[in-house]
């Protein structure tokens, strides 16, 4: 992701490519572990398949290390750039930076509820299954599994709508953010059991993490779009800047979801 924020743009297909290969992972991850839990596989044959992975990747760093050395990409527009350039190039950076305000509450927001449902998990587990120990062990499994394969099904969705209008993904980003707190603390804290409800423990927990991981992926894809419209670019086709700006306000979330995860 880090690499996608800081060449996307620079070069032609790079954004596109980066983005279906950042968007597939978790599913393929998911999709090697259950390939592996059906066959019944020992602990040493998933580490040869992460080290297959591992060597694949290290050729692949090597083919672009020495590709790097005969191309020859524009200047990259980034927000360190525009800090340090010429006349013009700051103001330009502090107005994007004001007409991505919204854009950036939006996606810390979607990112905060993505991270916070999957930190949740343990927790989740223990609110909903009492004092069922294999419930227990077995629930937290499950939820980041579904994640996942969540994570890949909205961001699909999400590619393929519209992103909408600044003021209405704000005001999405903070449904998601307070209609997902009180979910996951109504589970955590078990108060969900007290509503009549014709689904098992495994059942709420999973449509709770659906539900939100889904949405939050949804916004975050449609958050993207909108913001690189303000600036005549697209997703495909993103402005460098703006992606550096969106990038940080992802990972501003990620550490909000994390930090309150650990208050439970």
């Amino acid at each position: 992701q880090n690499l996608a924020a800081s060449i996307s743009g620079n070069f032609q297909g790079a954004p596109e490519s980066l983005l279906f290969g950042e968007s597939n992972a978790p599913l393929i991850a998911v999709g090697l572990a259950s390939i592996m839990q059906l066959l019944q596989l020992p602990l040493q044959w998933s580490l040869l398949v992460v080290s297959g992975f591992m060597l694949i990747a290290i050729v692949a760093l090597l083919v672009i290390k020495d590709a790097f050395r005969t191309l020859k990409p524009p200047a990259c527009d980034t927000v360190g750039s525009r800090l340090t350039g010429g006349e013009g190039t700051k103001e330009y950076l502090l107005l994007r930076l004001s007409e991505l305000v919204g854009n950036s509450c939006a996606a810390m927001l979607a990112a905060m509820m993505w991270v916070f449902v999957i930190c949740s998990s343990p927790f989740i587990a223990s609110g909903l299954c009492l004092s069922d120990i294999e419930c227990i062990q077995r629930l937290p499994l499950e939820i980041v599994a579904a994640a996942n394969f969540s994570a890949v099904i909205g961001r699909l969705l999400g590619f393929l709508c519209e992103g909408g209008r600044i003021g209405a993904v704000v005001l999405e980003g903070l449904a998601l953010g307070a209609l997902g707190t009180l979910a996951i603390w109504a589970s955590v804290t078990g108060r969900i059991l007290s509503v009549r409800l014709p689904w098992t423990s495994d059942t709420v927990a999973l449509l709770l993490t659906v539900s939100s991981v889904i949405w939050s992926n949804n916004l975050l894809m449609r958050n993207d779009q909108a913001a690189q419209r303000s600036c005549g670019h697209s997703i495909i086709l993103p402005c460098p800047l703006t992606t550096q700006i969106m990038w940080l306000s992802i990972q501003a979330g990620s550490i909000l979801g994390t930090s309150l995860a650990t208050w439970w």
